[in-house]
């Protein structure tokens, strides 16, 4: 089954409508021209597989996918978990070619997940989990991120789909575009220090 991976919840979708019964073997080919799209995915999907709570695992995804920042035990789960798959290939393709497509398959227990990125690709993937991003939390959370949530000239737009919500429902938009957090309106935003790596194609997928 081939899916545009721009938006990695085709991909829930397809895996989500499979028959309650059905237990043949599933195989799903993503791929999208913004390796930054690749990137986050990738991440996400990784992380979906790796961690042991079920809970934390959701969170950390639901957050690398919408809000601008995240929180330090997200970034422990991305370091303890993800940075170690990047480094052991990272540290085996060294001495290969550059551009050339090298592959690497991940089994964890009935699942696997094959990735096929050239060496530069690999190497970028590295430095996603590893450095994080150089940007302050004032700058990913303003802006960057109000640069296209809060564009002067898409005001109209805004306003417009606003109209059709509730006033209670009209507040928590505004307030998730303001910050870029993804959380219910009242809780606390104090965890959430972390610069999300995947900050502007967040915006646009």
């Amino acid at each position: 089954m081939c899916t545009a991976s721009g938006d990695l919840r085709n991909v829930v979708k397809s895996l989500g409508s499979l028959p309650g019964g059905y237990n043949h073997r599933a195989c799903l080919f993503v791929n999208d021209l913004d390796f930054q799209v690749v990137a986050r995915n990738l991440v996400i999907t990784l992380i979906g597989l790796l961690a042991e709570e079920e809970y934390r695992a959701v969170e950390c995804m639901l957050h690398l996918w919408y809000s601008a920042l995240i929180r330090k035990s997200d970034l422990d789960l991305l370091r303890t978990k993800v940075l170690p798959l990047f480094e052991d290939v990272n540290c085996k393709i060294q001495t290969k070619a550059s551009g050339v497509i090298l592959g690497k398959t991940w089994n964890f227990g009935q699942h696997n997940c094959r990735v096929e990125l050239t060496k530069e690709k690999w190497m970028s993937m590295l430095s996603f989990v590893r450095e994080i991003t150089n940007l302050s939390t004032d700058q990913a959370a303003s802006e960057i991120r109000t640069a296209v949530t809060l564009a002067p000239g898409r005001k109209d737009y805004r306003d417009r789909m606003l109209f059709t919500h509730a006033p209670q429902h009209r507040l928590s938009i505004i307030r998730f575009h303001e910050d870029g957090i993804l959380v219910p309106f009242g809780a606390k935003r104090d965890d959430f220090v972390v610069p999300n790596p995947f900050v502007t194609c967040s915006f646009f997928c």
